[in-house]
């Protein structure tokens, strides 16, 4: 249970969308804006008190605390690495073009 709270892409997403709040709220000139890092110092704490306690209960399933390689792509078997060969591929394919024209379309517009 712990591991799928902290895999959440919910909890990823929190991170930048709370950042944007305090970009916002610093410009706006709200009175509260201030809480939000110390909201990141609690939510950090929190998040490596909960690794801890999965590694104790789950030793066999140990989660990192800092890692690169995203949860999504560990490859377990052949048939997950092939997955994600064809994920990963489609992807950067899809960037090579996308990227390119999206900052064109900014620069013109």
């Amino acid at each position: 249970m712990i591991k799928t709270i902290m895999r959440s892409p919910l909890i990823i997403a929190f991170i930048p969308l709370s950042l944007g709040v305090v970009y916002i709220g610093v410009q706006e000139g709200w009175r509260y804006t201030m809480i939000i890092p110390f909201l990141y110092i609690l939510f950090l704490i929190l998040s490596i008190i909960l690794v801890i306690v999965h590694n104790k209960r789950y030793p066999e399933d140990k989660m990192q605390l800092w890692t690169l390689v995203p949860y999504e792509l560990r490859e377990e078997d052949e048939g997950l690495q092939y997955y994600t060969y064809r994920a990963t591929r489609k992807v950067y394919i899809f960037f090579a073009h996308a990227l390119p024209f999206s900052i064109l379309l900014y620069l013109l517009i």
